[in-house]
């Protein structure tokens, strides 16, 4: 390591429980924050911000692409550790005294493969077009050359 990441390494030991990792891939040479992170927000997460990321979380996952799902967990487990810190008032209480009842019989979500899900959505995210193959057109013997290819736009356009 260079000698200026080593002195920022040493100011950083300074900072307490910062979960931080070195970062020496190239040139220049960094540190960076390991995915593990709690959220750090300036002003702190209050109790009504909390709440809010915590009902997006149950109500509305399999709206949200799993890149942007993936990019809010950390904001997901800071929601429940203000909450666990408000839970004798009414804020950390509200999850437990509300529910959602469906008006119809809960349907079961198929099982996806978890690769294509996230090939699926990035595309509706990106606005983008990708290639799907029918494994039903496939000869066996020949394998996934001779499936037919099928371009989908999740969008609708062409």
């Amino acid at each position: 390591m260079s000698d200026a990441l080593l002195r920022q390494w040493t100011l950083l030991k300074l900072i307490p429980r910062a979960p931080r990792t070195a970062d020496d891939r190239g040139i220049p040479c960094g540190w960076c924050w390991t995915k593990e992170a709690p959220a750090f927000d300036l002003p702190r997460m209050d109790g009504t911000t909390a709440l809010s990321i915590k009902l997006l979380e149950q109500f509305i996952p399999q709206l949200l692409p799993p890149t942007l799902r993936d990019h809010l967990l950390p904001w997901f487990r800071q929601a429940d550790t203000v909450l666990a810190e408000h839970a004798p008032n009414h804020l950390g209480a509200w999850l437990d005294r509300v529910r959602v009842i469906l008006n119809s019989v809960p349907l079961l979500a198929p099982t996806i493969d978890e690769t294509i899900a996230r090939t699926v959505y990035q595309s509706l995210l990106e606005g983008r077009r990708f290639t799907a193959y029918d494994p039903w057109s496939a000869q066996v013997t020949v394998g996934i050359d001779s499936a037919k290819q099928h371009s989908l736009s999740m969008t609708g356009r062409t």
